[in-house]
């Protein structure tokens, strides 16, 4: 008796650029399925497979050693058969498309797929689930609203090119790669507070999704560690990464960041 409840591999995902493997756990608990992705070293190590139970997956440090015997001998005589899919750990440029959030936009339009509902078969390559420090900035990138209500708003900044110039910034970093002489590039807006510094960021993130510094929005604050805003540089890849409010950060924490 292992587990006090059933906890099962439901699908097994790889990294098309050489990151590692994730599986798909499952595991009923008051009386629904739950689930989590998570490396697969995380499975097959005592001491990870316990820190898994901070996200309710049920293991603790006594159990950890003999799950770990039955997720190896469960990979061993499933793996053939199991749910298989093609992970990316950043957003932008793949082999597939470009990755937009959990969306793949491809030549065959916009794929909206997610690992974690199972739906693998609706795009070839999925964002990587097993991060969830970084996993839910990709949450805000997606579409409400119509086309031309965007397009009514934007036009009526066409006389403010500051605004202008955070929009073109926002839709710059996807074409960096496919134009090799092009640098990368920082846009800093800099002045007295209420003059709309803010207000460009939340401009520039509606290209791309939720444009707000709540609920999985995409305008994201310096007052964060050096670490998460390198990660996140990395995570977002070919799109853009929108800081706001740098006095909340040390001066020479921002000049050594950028």
């Amino acid at each position: 008796n292992l587990c006090r409840v059933p906890i099962l591999i439901t699908g097994l995902l790889r990294d098309v650029e050489g990151n590692g493997s994730s599986v798909l756990l499952r595991w009923r608990a008051r009386g629904r399925w739950h689930q989590h992705v998570c490396g697969r070293k995380d499975v097959l190590v005592s001491r990870l497979l316990a820190d898994l139970s901070a996200f309710d997956v049920p293991v603790s440090s006594s159990s950890a050693a003999g799950l770990v015997s039955w997720f190896e001998a469960f990979i061993i005589a499933n793996e053939a058969t199991l749910p298989y899919a093609n992970t990316v750990a950043h957003m932008g440029w793949n082999e597939h498309g470009f990755q937009w959030g959990t969306n793949l936009i491809s030549r065959d339009g916009t794929l909206m797929a997610d690992p974690e509902t199972g739906s693998w078969d609706a795009a070839p390559i999925h964002l990587d689930m097993a991060k969830p420090g970084l996993i839910q900035m990709a949450k805000g990138y997606g579409t409400k609203g119509t086309w031309d209500e965007w397009c009514a708003v934007v036009s009526r900044l066409r006389h403010h090119p500051r605004f202008g110039l955070a929009l073109l910034a926002s839709i710059a970093p996807c074409v960096l790669k496919i134009l090799p002489e092009a640098p990368n590039f920082c846009l800093d807006f800099a002045g007295e507070t209420s003059k709309g510094k803010t207000t460009a960021l939340r401009l520039a993130a509606s290209v791309w999704g939720s444009p707000s510094e709540r609920d999985n929005g995409l305008v994201w604050s310096w007052d964060a560690t050096q670490t998460w805003i390198e990660r996140a540089a990395s995570f977002v890849c070919d799109l853009p990464l929108i800081l706001d409010d740098s006095k909340r950060a040390k001066v020479e924490r921002v000049s050594s960041i950028v």
